[in-house]
C-alpha cells in the first residue's frame, strides 16, 4: 500500500494553543470517497513520552491543542491512498479568530491556572514592594535621627573644646603669674 506522510511545524511556548481544521476528499473527479478514509491527521509534540497530542482518521474536522513543553510541534497528514487531497489550516493561539471555538475545557483550566498563577506573582511582587517602602522609610527616619545625634554630639565637642581652650589659658596664665613671668 501507498502511504504518504506530509508535515508542517510550529514552534510554540508551554501552554500555548495550536488550532486548526482539515479536509480530505478524493485527488481526481473519478476517484471514490473511500479514498477519503484512506488518510488520518495528527499534531505531534517534541517530547519523546507522548509524542501524539492528537489524532483522527475522520474525513474533516477541527483540532485544538495545549502544547505541553517549549519546542517545534508537527501537525501531520498521513495518506495511505495516492489520490488523497489534503486541507489543512493550522493557527497558534494568537491567530485565532473564533476563540469560542479553541476554547475548550482544558484550555480554559490552563488559562485559569496560568492567571492564578500571576495573580499569587502580582501579589508576591506587591508584597515586596511594600516591604521594601517600609524598609525605605525606616532607613531614611534612621538617617534622620542618627544626623539629629551628629548635630548634638558635635555641639558636645565643641563646648568641650572651647571649656578646655578657656581652661588652658586661665590656667598658663595663672602659671606664668606665679612664675613671674608676665
Amino acid at each position: 500500500p501507498h502511504r504518504c506522510e506530509q508535515c508542517i511545524s510550529e514552534l510554540l511556548m508551554p501552554k500555548a494553543i495550536l488550532t486548526g481544521e482539515w479536509s480530505f476528499g478524493p485527488a481526481k473527479e473519478n476517484a471514490t470517497t473511500e479514498n477519503a478514509t484512506l488518510a488520518s491527521m495528527r499534531v505531534i509534540s517534541p517530547a519523546a513520552g507522548t509524542p501524539t497530542l492528537f489524532e483522527s482518521t475522520d474525513a474533516a474536522g477541527h483540532f485544538s491543542v495545549t502544547a505541553t513543553e517549549n519546542g517545534e510541534h508537527r501537525v501531520c497528514v498521513v495518506a495511505r491512498a495516492a489520490a488523497v487531497q489534503a486541507s489543512l489550516v493550522a493557527k497558534t493561539a494568537l491567530e485565532v479568530a473564533d476563540h469560542d471555538l479553541a476554547a475548550k475545557r482544558e484550555h480554559v483550566e490552563a488559562l485559569e491556572q496560568e492567571i492564578e498563577k500571576m495573580e499569587n506573582l502580582a501579589r508576591h511582587v506587591h508584597g515586596e514592594m511594600l516591604t521594601m517602602r517600609r524598609r525605605a522609610e525606616e532607613a531614611e527616619a534612621l538617617d534622620a535621627s542618627t544626623r539629629g545625634r551628629l548635630v548634638w554630639v558635635e555641639v558636645a565637642m565643641m563646648c568641650t573644646l572651647l571649656v578646655m581652650g578657656l581652661w588652658q589659658i586661665n590656667y598658663l596664665k595663672a602659671f606664668f603669674q606665679a612664675k613671674k613671668i608676665l
